[in-house]
């Protein structure tokens, strides 16, 4: 009997490797390890979750499931592995796939008379630049002064979210779909808005340091001038002083002189029409002329 059971589990593995060997050949795309319909084949399949054994008699596969000895299969194959497994097959088969063409009839030809590019196609076109509306601006200077008041400043979303959703007081848009900017178009806007007054506000300070300096410089030449013209007055005073002294100093003089010296000088300067015997004529007349010719007065030699 043991011979006998010793022989039908060989059998039965015969059986198993040559219908597994069968069913490797005839399915090309089913894998060996793939298991096999029971019901078809009318074999027993091992129960045990993925074992691909079967047998063509019941005490076999009981004889199975005790010793345990179960062949498993892979429970999926990844997509890597079935590339690689077509790929193999494909290599021992020895097809070889032709490379697609795409054949170019007669009808898809260019015509290349009516393709033609004009001269100066590559040049860079002249963009139009648009120019703001004065609603546009009206509105982009208030939010602007806005900012430069408050010191919080709008910024080129906000204030493009407010242009597409500010009313007129009858309750109708204020701008129309085009009329709408760009966050970036209103930046630009308010960069050339804080440049220009940048350089309104350095003009205004040249020309307050330029009229500070012209005034400094005008008041300085106005202080010079008044120097220079008290200076002067005080020299006429000093020199008019000095006329006077010297004036009635000579006066003093000519009354201490004789008649003879008074008659004398008044002959030298041309005095005439003086007559009489006194001093005080001669003295009056000297000194008239003392005071209508100042120059004359280092001329005269007295006491000689």
């Amino acid at each position: 009997p043991a011979v006998t059971d010793e022989s039908e589990e060989k059998s039965d593995d015969e059986i198993n490797s040559n219908s597994s060997s069968s069913n490797c050949d005839s399915t090309a795309h089913l894998s060996c390890n793939d298991p096999v319909d029971s019901k078809s084949s009318r074999m027993f399949a091992c129960s045990e979750q993925s074992c691909t054994k079967t047998f063509v008699r019941y005490s076999a596969l009981v004889k199975h499931c005790d010793l345990g000895a179960h062949t498993r299969a892979l429970e999926r194959i990844t997509i890597y592995d079935r590339a690689k497994l077509s790929c193999a097959q494909h290599l021992q088969e020895g097809q070889v796939r032709e490379r697609p063409s795409i054949a170019v009839s007669s009808s898809t030809t260019v015509n290349r008379e009516s393709h033609v590019l004009p001269m100066g196609w590559a040049l860079k076109q002249s963009s139009n630049k648009a120019r703001f509306s004065e609603k546009q601006k009206e509105f982009l200077d208030e939010k602007f002064n806005i900012g430069e008041r408050t010191g919080k400043k709008s910024n080129g979303e906000d204030v493009a979210q407010q242009m597409r959703r500010v009313c007129r007081p009858d309750g109708s848009r204020l701008f129309h779909v085009n009329e709408f900017l760009t966050p970036q178009q209103i930046s630009s806007y308010f960069s050339r808005m804080v440049a220009k007054r940048k350089k309104i506000v350095e003009y205004e300070n040249a020309a307050e340091e330029e009229a500070e300096t012209l005034q400094t410089v005008t008041s300085q030449i106005t202080v010079a001038l008044n120097a220079e013209y008290e200076e002067e007055q005080c020299a006429a005073c000093y020199k008019d002083d000095a006329i006077a002294i010297y004036t009635h100093h000579e006066k003093e003089k000519l009354r201490k002189q004789k008649m003879a010296v008074l008659k004398k000088l008044c002959s030298n300067y041309g005095i005439t029409g003086i007559s009489g015997r006194k001093k005080e004529p001669y003295v009056k007349a000297l000194y008239s002329y003392i005071r209508e010719n100042p120059s004359s007065q280092h001329g005269l030699v007295l006491g000689q």
